[in-house]
């Protein structure tokens, strides 16, 4: 999927205005691998939630290949959401009554997609983050390392053509942060899945083709 952002402004607030993003614009090809950082309240989880549809701009456009995102109706926004993105948050945001293949087949439930088909993709998914002898295993006996390997192969479960990662790495460990940067990397090299990751790691950012920095509302590369 490309994304492209034209002109985006982000403010927040009536009586006291805030712009958090300020004119900004930006290209991302299909398949690219690109790594957003900067400090503290610069408005990276702002822009995140723009590319995840998450909120609307409050002028500028989005476009998803060639179609205007940006103010979409609610519903559509929510389609695009289950079927074309997939989310890799900080604290995983697994359901914990649930198994390592429930998890991870959730989406595709909510997607309707046929149970056949979703043992399929599960299987797969979990031999690719070499978890599938967890599959039955709830998601409470599970690593930390573990448990964010099982939201990225949940993220892909609807086969989506973007992967935002909010701070993927920033509940880990050092070698779980390795295994996890792994398995995005190579996720986005096998399925050229355009992949937007957030962080303040130097050495989770150095795994993407692309870095740049969000400092007062503006993207510097």
């Amino acid at each position: 999927m490309r994304v492209s952002l034209t002109g985006i402004h982000k403010i927040y607030g009536k009586t006291r205005p805030t712009k958090v993003l300020d004119d900004l614009s930006m290209t991302i090809e299909s398949g690219d691998f690109v790594a957003i950082t900067g400090p503290s309240g610069s408005g990276k989880s702002s822009l995140l939630n723009l590319l995840g549809c998450l909120d609307s701009p409050t002028f500028g456009q989005i476009f998803f290949d060639q179609r205007d995102v940006s103010r979409a109706p609610e519903a559509v926004r929510e389609r695009i959401r289950l079927q074309h993105i997939g989310f890799v948050f900080q604290n995983y945001q697994l359901l914990p009554g649930l198994t390592v293949q429930e998890n991870v087949s959730l989406p595709m439930q909510l997607a309707g997609v046929r149970r056949g088909e979703r043992l399929a993709r599960v299987q797969g998914l979990l031999t690719m983050i070499g978890l599938q002898k967890q599959a039955d295993q709830r998601i409470g006996t599970l690593s930390g390392g573990q448990q964010q390997k099982v939201a990225v192969a949940r993220a892909l479960a609807n086969l989506p053509g973007l992967l935002l990662a909010d701070e993927p790495t920033g509940s880990l460990d050092g070698q779980s942060t390795l295994q996890v940067m792994e398995v995005i990397r190579e996720v986005n090299r096998s399925r050229s899945v355009t992949t937007i990751l957030v962080t303040h790691d130097p050495q989770v950012a150095a795994y993407a083709q692309k870095v740049y920095r969000l400092e007062n509302g503006q993207l510097h590369g």
